[in-house]
């Protein structure tokens, strides 16, 4: 089965700002084009329904932590983003094959180099 269609749009925030409203933007355009979108993102916050509503399936949509400071101590969220970026790292090494292409809709998402 081919997959050149399939997309993958990672996200890190469960707040609609600017950056979101423009991932919104890609999913539509994605899927509009023939493309097959799915979400790697934080879930519970105003963006969710928008995106389940957009992807129509469960399984599009990839639960990831959310990267709030505020809801944890300085601490606990660099030990939280070293571990997401080890996720989303592992993500990447294991499925890449699957999506024709990868966009990462923040740059936090990943440590650096």
């Amino acid at each position: 089965m081919s997959r050149d269609n399939e997309v993958l749009l990672i996200d890190q925030a469960t707040t609609l700002g600017g950056g979101q409203t423009a991932l919104l933007n890609l999913v539509d355009a994605y899927a509009a084009a023939g493309y097959t979108p799915t979400v790697l993102a934080p879930l519970g916050g105003a963006i969710e329904p928008m995106l389940r509503e957009r992807l129509g399936s469960s399984d599009r949509l990839i639960p990831l932590r959310s990267n709030s400071i505020a809801a944890k101590g300085r601490l606990r969220w660099i030990a939280d983003r070293v571990a997401q970026s080890c996720v989303v790292t592992a993500l990447h090494a294991r499925d890449l094959a699957r999506y024709s292409l990868v966009h990462v809709n923040g740059p936090r998402l990943f440590l650096p180099v």
